[in-house]
């Protein structure tokens, strides 16, 4: 979908061209998603390469650990790891954001001049209608995404090497 914006209008309903952060918004946009698509798999490569090995969990585990036990004596998951695993997703997302962006620059130049800068006419035109509606659904998604990202947040570092699918899986 976000490919489909390069060959969407330079010139806007009011006759304007669009500002050039709107493309360079939308190309943004394409470079996050490919990272989001290469990174996705070379992570599922590599994957792929642990799970053939006999203990698969184990390999992942030790990926993933860090190097020295904490004061505790457990080794847990290095918070960095965890997050870089999850650079596909953060990608897609940039690449989501970046194209929402570039609609909301394209749609409030469409507008003109703000409210108590014009020298004539109305503000409130259609094209005023249209970019306000998009930014209010638009606020009100990103508040949910934000919630819901803050709520779905449940590493807390916490030691899970004795749960395993696989009974014969040691650590």
């Amino acid at each position: 979908m976000l490919s489909g914006t390069g060959s969407w209008p330079v010139v806007q309903a009011n006759g304007k061209i669009s500002p050039w952060t709107v493309r360079a918004c939308w190309f943004c946009g394409i470079l996050f998603a490919v990272a989001a698509v290469l990174t996705a798999l070379q992570q599922s490569i590599r994957l792929h390469r642990l799970s053939c090995h006999k203990h698969p969990g184990r390999y992942i585990r030790r990926l993933l650990s860090q190097q020295h036990p904490d004061r505790n004596g457990r080794i847990l998951a290095r918070q960095s790891h965890v997050l870089l695993w999850q650079c596909g997703a953060y990608f897609l997302a940039l690449s989501a954001f970046s194209m929402l962006l570039g609609m909301f620059v394209m749609l409030w130049a469409a507008t003109g001049p703000l409210p108590g800068f014009a020298q004539r006419g109305h503000w409130w035109t259609n094209e005023a209608k249209l970019a306000t509606t998009f930014s209010v659904i638009g606020f009100l998604i990103a508040c949910v995404f934000v919630f819901q990202q803050i709520a779905l947040y449940s590493w807390r570092g916490e030691d899970d090497s004795h749960d395993s699918d696989d009974p014969g899986d040691e650590s």
